[in-house]
């Protein structure tokens, strides 16, 4: 079915369908909070099932807007709409242009939907693969719904683990997520550190240029409970004096730690690699990227990112030779098997 138009709505999935097909992919659940707290899908007989509360309303508020917390757009997931069939609900999810610039947008990949009405929880009461909790209060944070960069999951957070330790000596830690973009490298890091131990001097950064940025990021962060460990800049990294304010804002060479994930930024990176002590990273500090490299033959087969915009094999290694390489490997992304550098230094004392 269609909207007047032409924005093609998700089609509703039969709800024996659902409750038969439920567990392999997460379940968006649109219902208000008080809907999903007086009835909501769990886990049984094994089956591993991700529900995650995300009020249709949550994801356009202007003080907490929620869309950061949504599935990447190329991950498929389950969706319980909210018993009144808004035509705004199912549009959302079928949208193929952006409303406030007109450009061209990917659409959700919702697999199947379901209405949240007493149909659906009937069916669930006697399923054997999935029950209903009813008057349960839901913890917060919910699970995440989206995976952080491989790099950043599993190896700098465990280097960032190791720089928290270092603080609980009352010294301060700050992390910088340089092209942070939706915030989510940084929402993950300081969940996990979070979880770890006590985080009172840790400050993980994000440094993004997009303006959208505020809107998009401070709100996921809160959402996770992360709002006192991060912050957000939002500077033009192609502009020295802008990136330059911003360390002084922090304090230069004190930095404990730079990553970069799918950002490239050449005339940055130089600047990084060939620092005076006194500048950017403290001595014995780290910087990692994550980012596009070549084939080795020279190749790169994908439409995206432009060749240029890819580094070449070795180009990480030359640039940052007075440094100590922690970590220098390809990987391949999970998206389209891209190949991908992952790439991890430490300044030299």
């Amino acid at each position: 079915m269609e909207e007047e138009g032409g924005c093609p709505f998700p089609e509703l999935t039969s709800v024996d369908v659902f409750v038969q097909n439920v567990g392999d992919v997460p379940v968006v659940d649109l219902r208000p909070l008080v809907e999903f707290e007086t009835v909501r899908l769990q886990s049984k007989g094994g089956v591993d099932l991700v529900v995650v509360n995300l009020p249709f309303e949550d994801l356009f508020r202007k003080d907490l807007n929620r869309c950061g917390e949504m599935p990447p757009r190329n991950v498929q997931f389950d969706v319980i709409f909210p018993a009144t069939e808004n035509v705004e609900v199912f549009s959302f999810f079928g949208q193929t242009v952006k409303k406030s610039t007109g450009t061209s947008s990917t659409p959700w990949r919702v697999r199947n939907g379901v209405v949240g009405d007493s149909r659906l929880w009937e069916v669930c009461f006697s399923s054997k693969s999935v029950h209903v909790v009813i008057n349960e209060k839901c913890s917060t944070p919910g699970p995440r719904l989206w995976q952080p960069d491989l790099l950043v999951e599993s190896f700098l957070l465990a280097l960032a683990a190791q720089l928290c330790d270092e603080s609980l000596h009352g010294t301060s830690v700050s992390i910088f997520d340089l092209g942070s973009g939706a915030g989510r490298d940084v929402a993950f890091l300081a969940e996990e550190l979070k979880k770890k131990g006590p985080c009172a001097n840790v400050k993980i950064v994000g440094v993004e240029c997009h303006k959208g940025a505020s809107k998009r990021c401070l709100p996921l962060w809160l959402n996770r409970g992360v709002a006192e460990m991060t912050a957000l800049e939002c500077v033009n990294l192609k502009k020295e004096d802008e990136f330059n304010r911003i360390l002084s804002k922090y304090g230069e060479g004190t930095v404990d730690m730079m990553y970069c994930v799918r950002y490239l930024n050449r005339s940055l990176l130089k600047r990084i690699a060939v620092s005076c002590s006194h500048e950017f990273i403290r001595p014995g500090g780290y910087f990692a990227i994550s980012h596009f490299v070549l084939e080795s033959d020279g190749s790169f087969p994908f439409e995206h990112p432009k060749k240029s915009e890819v580094l070449a094999r070795g180009e990480l290694e030359e640039l940052f030779s007075n440094w100590k390489i922690v970590r220098s490997e390809e990987v391949r992304d999970n998206d389209f098997g891209r190949p991908m550098w992952h790439f991890c230094v430490q300044k030299i004392t």
